[in-house]
């Protein structure tokens, strides 16, 4: 909390949190911080999609997007194979897929309170949304792959890098999402590295 007013405090715009194995919940970290700061933005970077249904996680994320009164940014992504199989014996089969089918229950969740119908290869999910305060909710995706880089254009606020040097970004991953996205007909990405 010290650290997120710290940022604060000394200008910086955004704040991210990551999901680490056997440390803090992101989540719930970001959601106590947006209760002692007032406008920064402050995200997850990144919670893994495996350890989570999409439903249940849209909950939690729309839950601390009230806590942070609409300054929240979702960070998620497949995470590693070597945490997903290795740590916690779950399988870690064409995560593409996996994104894609999740952002089908995220983005439905996402519209809005009311029902989530979504039938997909990975989810059969009918059940309601009730959050009723009103707030944009940025979905970012972990995404250096080619593959990964057109789903986040296409469908999400954008991506979220870790070990990307300002060479990749600049010739790599900056071409390809802000290609898929003009492709899709969406003018505005983010690329937070």
């Amino acid at each position: 909390l010290a650290d997120g007013r710290a940022a604060e405090a000394d200008g910086f715009a955004s704040f991210w949190i990551p999901q680490v194995p056997g440390y803090l919940d992101a989540m719930t970290a970001v959601a106590l911080l947006g209760h002692v700061t007032e406008r920064i933005e402050i995200g997850t970077a990144v919670v893994p999609l495996q350890t989570r249904h999409p439903l249940i996680l849209a909950q939690q994320a729309l839950t601390t997007q009230v806590a942070c009164a609409g300054r929240f940014a979702l960070g998620i992504g497949p995470s590693h194979h070597w945490i997903i199989a290795g740590q916690l014996g779950l399988p870690y089969d064409k995560p593409a897929r996996l994104v894609r089918d999740y952002l089908d229950v995220l983005n439905a969740a996402f519209a809005g309170p009311g029902a989530v119908a979504v039938d997909n290869e990975s989810f059969s999910v009918h059940s309601p949304i009730d959050v009723t305060d009103s707030y944009e909710m940025p979905v970012l995706i972990a995404a250096l792959g080619p593959t990964m880089l057109r789903i986040a254009g296409e469908r999400t606020s954008g991506t979220i890098l870790w070990m990307a040097d300002e060479r990749a970004i600049g010739d790599y991953v900056v071409p390809r999402i802000t290609e898929s996205a003009k492709s899709a007909g969406r003018s505005e990405i983010r690329v937070v590295a």
